[in-house]
């Protein structure tokens, strides 16, 4: 996805704008090919995560881990 006059990647605003753990899973692999490392960035510092150098696909595997962790020890809790 190209960027909006704003600067701000579509795909990113998609994922920040999803509230819950399961929408974010399905924005992730929705738009993964289109997120730039600097989404990635975004992304990562969004949910605590330390940002990395690596290539985008272990980036991406990374958040998805951690976004699937998430949601099955809040599931636990509900």
């Amino acid at each position: 996805m190209e960027e909006n006059k704003q600067g701000v990647d579509p795909a990113l605003l998609a994922f920040l704008d999803a509230e819950e753990l399961s929408d974010k899973l399905e924005v992730l692999s929705r738009v993964q090919g289109e997120l730039s490392p600097r989404s990635l960035t975004s992304i990562e510092m969004s949910l605590g995560m330390e940002p990395q150098e690596d290539s985008p696909d272990e980036r991406i595997r990374r958040i998805r881990g951690l976004l699937q962790t998430r949601e099955k020890y809040e599931r636990g809790r509900r």
